[in-house]
């Protein structure tokens, strides 16, 4: 399974464990610290989807087999991308089983070793963050390697191009610190009420947290593999590709803004995400599936 495959079944089975919290069955004091872990876990799905991301990342750019010129900002960057390492290996090397530390290191190595030769060898630790939990200098941090420049407002400006009736002074990184600070709240606090409704809330926030985070990582990632130059905003080259529940079928769309008659219509999601992806062409196109103006899934060339 893909990273947005893993992603999208955790944070299924954390709306069904609500939905089970909701019928009424569970103990008042039960169902308190249940929220309070749903909450913790909901942050944790979402870092382990930017881990499993990255490493998505990392192998595209490798397999291409490019020069480290070919990085954005170029041989210059390289001392960037080298002394992310010193910060976040430490992390890395205590998560890491005995068995696993040797070949991490040797991995390592050779990814550093590469800087200096012909063909890059990009890891998935370049993406990694030092601390405990991602904050939000983590997020601009690894998306900046990418060459996203300014990577909140990017993400904003995807955010409104999916849903145009959004409020002027909502923004991507106000989204994530809700969504953080309420699993610190979580964690860190023993008297926290987190209500069934605002847990509910979380879930989506994520969700579609993942979905900016994605699709402008993706993006960015597919310039590099083909070899093209970063452009100022990615959010804006994005070339949306919708598919639509519609009672019982889904409508395929070529594009976000169209209506009418659909290009495709398909039986099921499932059938209808698998044939829409054969028209995606990289780097700038994605795939977004709406039921009503709910974002129920996304795909990228990847």
């Amino acid at each position: 399974m893909s990273a947005v495959d893993n992603l999208l079944a955790h944070l299924s089975a954390i709306e069904s464990a609500l939905q089970k919290l909701s019928s009424g069955s569970v103990h008042t004091d039960i169902e308190r610290l249940a929220l309070r872990g749903i909450a913790v876990q909901a942050l944790s799905a979402f870092e382990q989807f930017v881990i499993d991301r990255a490493e998505e990342w990392s192998h595209m750019i490798n397999m291409k087999r490019l020069p480290p010129q070919a990085l954005p900002g170029g041989v210059l960057a390289a001392d960037e991308w080298r002394s992310r390492v010193v910060d976040r290996l430490p992390r890395r090397y205590r998560n890491t089983d005995n068995t696993g530390r040797a070949q991490l290191f040797s991995e390592i190595a050779t990814s550093l070793k590469s800087f200096n030769e012909q063909t890059v060898i990009t890891h998935n630790l370049f993406f990694d963050w030092p601390g405990s939990n991602i904050q939000t200098q983590d997020i601009e941090d690894l998306l900046r390697l990418l060459g996203i420049k300014d990577v909140w407002a990017d993400m904003t400006r995807l955010w409104k191009r999916l849903d145009p009736g959004l409020q002027a002074h909502v923004t991507a990184k106000n989204l994530f610190i809700e969504v953080r600070d309420t699993r610190h709240s979580a964690a860190h606090d023993a008297s926290y009420d987190l209500a069934y409704i605002s847990a509910g809330a979380l879930i989506r926030s994520l969700h579609l947290m993942a979905l900016l985070f994605d699709c402008i990582g993706s993006v960015a990632a597919n310039q590099i593999s083909v070899n093209c130059s970063p452009i100022n905003s990615v959010s804006q080259s994005i070339c949306v590709r919708a598919l639509r529940k519609d009672g019982l079928v889904w409508r395929e769309f070529r594009s976000l803004s169209q209506t009418g008659r659909a290009f495709r219509r398909h039986q099921d999601r499932s059938t209808g995400i698998a044939e829409s992806l054969q028209r995606l062409n990289p780097p700038y196109d994605i795939l977004v599936a709406f039921d009503g103006n709910r974002v129920l899934d996304w795909r990228t060339c990847m």
